[in-house]
This record gives structure tokens, sequence and C-alpha cells, in this order.
């Protein structure tokens, strides 16, 4: 399987069905959603940094996935309030749990092995 923008996208778009598909069924735990939302953060990432080593991409798709976790420490009203709308909920969650950053860790790193073990390179 060749991987290109046009995988990437697709595989996005897909991890975001699932990931919000997580969250409306309970059978699932909380933590299947979050590690969804670091492999859609990682393959965003990818589809604007193809030419960016995975390894890198996976750095980055962890850091940015711990600094919004770690953000949801933050108060300031201004975040706060964007963090209650629909979409700043779904992009900077709410409320930090350690076990989110854990779940953020799994998630990255099973994408990062599908995708520079299993898949073949461009």
């Amino acid at each position: 399987m060749l991987i290109n923008r046009k995988s990437y996208f697709y595989l996005l778009i897909l991890t975001i069905f699932l990931g919000l598909s997580s969250r409306k069924l309970v059978v699932f735990p909380a933590e299947l959603g979050d590690a969804l939302w670091a492999i859609a953060v990682y393959l965003g990432y990818r589809l604007i940094l193809m030419s960016t080593s995975r390894r890198t991409t996976a750095i980055i798709a962890l850091v940015t996935s711990f600094v919004v976790e770690w953000s949801q420490l933050l108060t300031w009203d201004w975040l706060v309030a964007i963090r209650q709308t629909t979409l700043g909920h779904l992009f900077l969650g709410q409320g930090f749990r350690f076990w989110d950053l854990v779940a953020y860790a799994v998630g990255i790193l099973a994408i990062f092995l599908i995708d520079d073990r299993l898949l073949i390179k461009e």
C-alpha cells in the first residue's frame, strides 16, 4: 500500500469518525477516544509534513497532545469559553487527566508502528 497525502487524508477522516463514534457508545472506554484523538493529530501532521520523518512527526504529535492536555489546567476565561464550544471541546478537551497522556502515547505509538513498519514507504 503506497501511503500518500490522499491515503493520510482518508485515514484521518476514518479516525475522526471512529473517535466521535467512540464517545457516543458507552461500551468503549474514554481512553480509546483519547488514543484516536492523538492518532488524528499524527495523521494531520503527516498530511502537512510528508517530507518529515515519521519519527519526528510522532514526536511532534505527542508533544502537541501533551501540551493540549496540560493546557486544560489553565482556567483563563477566554480559554474556558473556547473549550465550552463544540469545536473547542473537540480540539482542546476539558479537564486534565493523567490517563489521557498515557492514551495519547499508546495511540501515537500504535499509528507510528503501523505507518513505519507495516506500510510501504514512498
